[in-house]
């Protein structure tokens, strides 16, 4: 299998985008197919109906960490009909001279003029979105000189599926693009013979921990939008490194690589919304996430394992104000400098701290649902005069908790740090929220919950209880 020829160095054909990463596409005739995204691509020919844009289709995963697309080429039947791709949605580009750009996806595009350095392919670059859910192309008109463009296209042939309400929020995507982990393949743990040690402050909350690198962002949210790439707002996902807008309790549980400790132990899936540094609007790719699990308020309970399929949202992306104390479950604050407190928005953290961003998700299960219409009804939090679950939730879970780490590497930055999802004037932060699905294996979580949280003792960032490590 080859790479496929990138679209400048292909001035007879377009190629057309024909479906996001795990979605079907059908094949008029035999025509070369590419898998990929930016300029990592794999191509094969193909034909036929209910093809499927998929790794294991294209036999190798040529932008790891990233959301494919696949794209059909087609040639042009006019040899100075040329488009050629200069930047996906969300990018900058150059213009040499004066050229005819248009913006936009299949058949649908708007075009204009543009001349000069640093133009960027957004929505308001082009006064609108011509594609509404489909994630758009920059192409820069490259016919012989003296020759026109055709006519832009702005409608489908065919009537579209109507497209359900989103919020995109704001930020771009980091670039360039690094910082994250593919994550592992393989079972990451061996026998030591520790064992969980009493807490060093004296308490008796069991404890265990656990670090996950990020692994990837996109503008997905598999559980609010699901099968609906690009709906939702700007997310980074840590744990497992193949989760997209397509994907399912079961597909997390079973497939993918770990970014986590002990690898595929924990295929587990952890999203919060992308950091936005307001002054470059693009993402801060956070620098690590430690994942607790704690028998948290309802320490007086027995724990008992999170359940297969169990998915739950914390937090709420419409807040946009301050809360009462009995209801935050989102915080923020200064790692390195404790004394700053802890705040409902963004501090500005000093430089060489860290800023952490947490959100604690409710512990107290129904017993029955794995989840929910709003993915949270199934799900509350332990009652705090008691420390107990209520009546309505009785079985009390491991209280699950994303803390994430952003580096502070210029003075008054966080100044200018808003997430994603704040959509309202005034200090970021307000609408921190998270998202989480099982992916443990069983066996792994039963031996935490069993010789850590219910024996009340410490199991640091790497035990799992009886003997074992994860690393």
């Amino acid at each position: 299998m080859t790479s496929a020829p990138a679209l400048a160095q292909a001035p007879s054909g377009t190629w057309t985008r024909v479906a996001g990463q795990d979605g079907p596409f059908n094949v008029s005739g035999t025509k070369t197919v590419r898998y990929g995204a930016g300029t990592q691509w794999v191509s094969r020919s193909m034909t036929g109906n209910n093809q499927w844009c998929t790794t294991p289709m294209f036999g190798s995963d040529p932008a790891p960490g990233v959301a494919n697309v696949c794209e059909v080429f087609v040639p042009n039947t006019d040899p100075s009909y040329t488009w050629s791709r200069v930047s996906g949605q969300g990018g900058t580009f150059n213009i040499a001279g004066t050229k005819t750009v248009r913006y936009g996806a299949d058949v649908r595009w708007k075009q204009r003029s543009m001349t000069g350095n640093n133009q960027w392919c957004t929505d308001p670059m082009f006064g609108g979105d011509p594609a509404p859910g489909i994630a758009n192309t920059c192409e820069v008109w490259t016919g012989p000189a003296g020759t026109a463009p055709p006519p832009v296209t702005v409608t489908q042939p065919t009537p579209l599926p109507p497209v359900p309400p989103h919020n995109h929020g704001v930020g771009l995507l980091p670039s360039p693009y690094t910082g994250f982990s593919e994550g592992s393949a393989e079972v990451r743990s061996t026998y030591t013979g520790n064992r969980a040690v009493p807490n060093s402050d004296g308490t008796d909350v069991g404890n265990f921990r656990t670090v996950c690198a990020p692994s990837h962002m996109l503008y997905d949210d598999p559980l609010v939008y699901p099968g609906q790439p690009g709906m939702a707002h700007l997310h980074v996902f840590f744990g497992n490194a193949a989760v997209t807008a397509n994907s399912t309790a079961e597909s997390i549980r079973t497939t993918g690589r770990s970014t986590c400790r002990g690898g595929i132990l924990n295929r587990s899936s952890y999203w919060i919304p992308a950091l936005i540094n307001t002054q470059t609007n693009r993402a801060e790719v956070p620098r690590t996430a430690n994942i607790y699990y704690k028998t948290g308020l309802a320490h007086n309970e027995t724990s008992h394992a999170i359940p297969r399929g169990l998915r739950m949202i914390a937090g709420d992306m419409n807040t946009s104000s301050e809360l009462p104390w009995w209801l935050q479950v989102a915080m923020f604050e200064c790692f390195n400098t404790p004394s700053m407190g802890k705040f409902q928005t963004i501090p500005n953290c000093p430089v060489g701290d860290e800023l952490i961003a947490q959100i604690v998700f409710p512990q107290c299960w129904d017993g029955v649902n794995v989840t929910s219409a709003n993915h949270k009804s199934h799900m509350a939090y332990a009652i705090r005069e008691t420390g107990r679950c209520p009546s309505s939730h009785p079985v009390a879970l491991p209280e699950v908790a994303i803390r994430a780490h952003y580096a502070i590497t210029s003075a008054n930055q966080a100044v200018n740090f808003k997430l994603s999802s704040d959509m309202y004037e005034g200090p970021g932060g307000h609408s921190m929220h998270g998202d989480f699905v099982m992916g443990w294996v069983e066996e792994a979580m039963d031996s935490f919950v069993d010789n850590c949280l219910n024996i009340r003792m410490d199991c640091k960032s790497h035990l799992l209880g009886d003997g074992r490590e994860i690393f």
